[in-house]
Formats: structure tokens, sequence, C-alpha cells
């Protein structure tokens, strides 16, 4: 029993926090600032050529990395999804792929849409490159 109500708690953390607002958003050269969950964060972000996955974060170093091959709104997408990700993980010690993961897609999803972006378009854009890549 102490299972399910452990398991419900962690349903609701992850709702609560697909619904929660990023606040003060900015996007420098080499940076992204912005204040999640009461919280600010400010990651570099590193453009690189080849990212096997897209977009990553470090574990360590508050370093977000990102494909070469993605421009402008699509960048920055993967910019905020990965700092968000990188952030829970480390914040409430969430699953990466199965936790993590749909909290900065919701994010991601949300904000882009904001910012008047097509999200099917952008979610095909990086598959792409993430098929160029060579991940399957």
């Amino acid at each position: 029993m102490k299972r399910r109500k452990r398991t419900k708690g962690v349903f609701q953390l992850i709702r609560r926090l697909m619904e929660e607002p990023v606040k003060s958003l900015v996007f420098g050269k080499d940076f992204v600032s912005l204040v999640y969950d009461g919280t600010p964060l400010r990651d570099r972000g590193l453009v690189q050529k080849r990212q096997r996955h897209v977009g990553e974060w470090n574990r360590k170093k508050r370093k977000v990395y990102v494909d070469d091959d993605l421009n402008g709104l699509d960048r920055q997408a993967v910019i905020l999804h990965e700092a968000i990700e990188g952030y829970v993980v480390r914040r409430y010690g969430l699953d990466v792929d199965s936790q993590a993961h749909p909290i900065a897609e919701a994010i991601e999803k949300r904000w882009f849409k904001e910012k008047g972006g097509n999200w099917r378009s952008h979610q095909m854009r990086t598959y792409w490159v993430w098929k160029k890549n060579g991940c399957k």
C-alpha cells in the first residue's frame, strides 16, 4: 500500500510541474536564464556540431548542449526543454525518460505555441536532426 501512495504522489508532482509556468525567460548568446517552480535557473547553452540526442544536459555542470543543425525557435525550445529536464531530475530525483522528459516536453510545447510556432513542424525538424545523427 505504501508503494501506491508514493506513486500517486509522484504523479501529482509530475502533473503540477507540467502546469508550472516559466517566468523571466532570457536566451543569451551562450546561456538560458529563467524562473521555474519558484527557482531561478541559469544554464550555459552550448551549440555543438553532433549532439546524439539533439539536446542534452550535463549531470555535473549546469550546461545544456544542443545540435547545431537546429536554428531559431527550434534551438531555443530544445535548450528550454533540456534546462527544465535537468532541473527536475536534480531537484526531485525523477527518472529522465519516463518522468522528467514528459514534463519538459509539456513546458516546451506550451512555450513553442505561445511564440507562434507550429509544434508538429518543430517535432519533425528535431526528429530529422535526431535521425541524421544516427539515432534509431
